[in-house]
């Protein structure tokens, strides 16, 4: 079996070999833009203006070293975080597992009715949601399914190369057709208690929950499973796909901010209602030509995300149940994490189509689960990444653990807010 391999690292890459490293990375940035970018960015944009922009860029450099962690880590041992986890322990491990089974099934419950309810916008004739869903959900597995990891890896390529010039498209069209501001507009400033709640959210799912970590991880072992990457690649593949998701945050920030923001235009609450109100405002504001431009960025934005996160939960608890059955890789049967996105995607369609009035609950219920739990994973990857004697292309220099040791204050701080926020105000 290959795997990273560490000591194959050249003084510099070729054009050629950055090309073909490019994977676990732009799969991490497909499954980060879904709804924290969509959603969160663009309503930032729409309520606060610009004023968000430094502490978004913030929030993702503080994020930065705990992320990197999954590619150090796999490219200097060979093993997954999810691997690593089980080194620490199995209390680690079973957390780990619960948290990312609830979360796969929520998330991908909500990424797919979002999606049909953007994909309505293509077909010419009425369907229900339910049925939308499931032509979503057969579409990302029959890619998974048949097409395995290279269909995965292929479509990510494909989908964030156009949702990137779509965006762009759509940002340049913007600025030269700004939104009329409101005479009697007032900005609300970020500096107010009534703000807390918003920031809170936003900046703990920005760029994505810290479990995307294990995920490229295991992504990136898949991978060098069928072709050798050496740390170098896997690094750059990495920092490709990171700084991607930083920029496209700030770019959907700058929609909000040219389209919405003091139009006096009341937002909606729920991620579908809002991109709906954001395809109709930029089709009122620039022309209806413009009307199937951003509702190509926006479904490319949520199906990018619906089929990595089905991909991504169902092999890292399909790792994770190899680990606690005491298996060896050799041992594990393929098929079982085949079996788990098929079972999460059974489990989501069916929230869907029963329960789809729980749906923010559920949500909600994912959202503090996640957030109050990343700061401690992410201290478990800042002890994988430094505890272990890692070659030194992959180990951690000063000043990146200093930007973690930041990292981590910040997570903490950010989590003490939220508890203040939420239970104590």
């Amino acid at each position: 079996m290959q795997t990273v391999s560490s000591h194959q690292t050249a003084p510099s890459l070729s054009v050629m070999q950055r090309l073909r490293a490019l994977g676990p990375g732009i799969m991490m940035a497909a499954a980060a833009v879904g709804g924290s970018h969509l959603v969160a960015s663009t309503k930032a944009g729409a309520i606060y203006g610009w004023q968000l922009a430094a502490l978004i860029l913030l929030v993702n450099l503080f994020k930065y070293p705990f992320f990197r962690a999954g590619v150090q880590y796999t490219a200097g041992t060979g093993e997954t975080l999810v691997e690593g986890y089980a080194r620490l322990g199995r209390p680690y491990l079973w957390l780990f597992v619960a948290l990312s089974a609830v979360s796969g099934v929520i998330n991908t419950a909500a990424l797919t009715l979002f999606s049909a309810s953007l994909l309505s916008y293509f077909v010419p004739f009425d369907l229900s949601l339910t049925v939308l869903s499931t032509i979503i959900v057969i579409t990302c597995l029959v890619i998974l399914i048949a097409g395995h990891y290279k269909a995965l890896d292929l479509l990510a390529k494909v989908i964030m190369a156009t949702l990137t010039c779509a965006t762009l498209v759509a940002v340049t069209v913007a600025v030269g057709n700004p939104v009329a501001v409101e005479p009697s507009f007032n900005a609300p400033s970020i500096w107010s208690v009534a703000a807390i709640g918003f920031i809170v959210v936003t900046m703990g799912w920005m760029p994505a929950p810290i479990e995307i970590s294990s995920i490229t991880s295991v992504w990136l072992k898949r991978k060098a499973q069928s072709e050798p990457i050496n740390a170098q690649a896997a690094l750059f593949d990495f920092n490709v796909g990171y700084i991607g998701t930083a920029a496209l945050a700030i770019v959907f920030l700058s929609l909000g901010a040219l389209l919405m923001h003091g139009s006096g235009v009341e937002l909606k609450q729920s991620g579908i209602g809002f991109s709906h109100q954001l395809v109709g405002l930029y089709a009122a504001t620039i022309g209806e030509w413009s009307r199937y431009l951003i509702a190509v960025v926006a479904f490319f934005c949520i199906f990018g995300s619906t089929i990595t996160v089905i991909d991504g939960y169902a092999r890292v608890v399909s790792e994770s149940q190899r680990l606690l059955r005491g298996q060896t890789e050799t041992e594990a049967n393929p098929a079982i994490a085949q079996g788990w996105m098929v079972l999460i995607s059974v489990l989501a369609l069916a929230i869907v189509a029963f329960w789809t009035g729980a749906l923010l609950t559920m949500l909600d219920f994912a959202m503090v689960a996640a957030f109050v739990t990343t700061p401690f994973f992410a201290l478990l990857n800042y002890i994988l990444v430094t505890k272990h004697r890692l070659p030194p292309e992959v180990t951690m220099s000063k000043a990146m653990r200093a930007l973690a040791i930041t990292g981590l204050v910040y997570l903490f701080g950010f989590l003490a807010v939220f508890v203040w926020w939420k239970w104590l105000m």
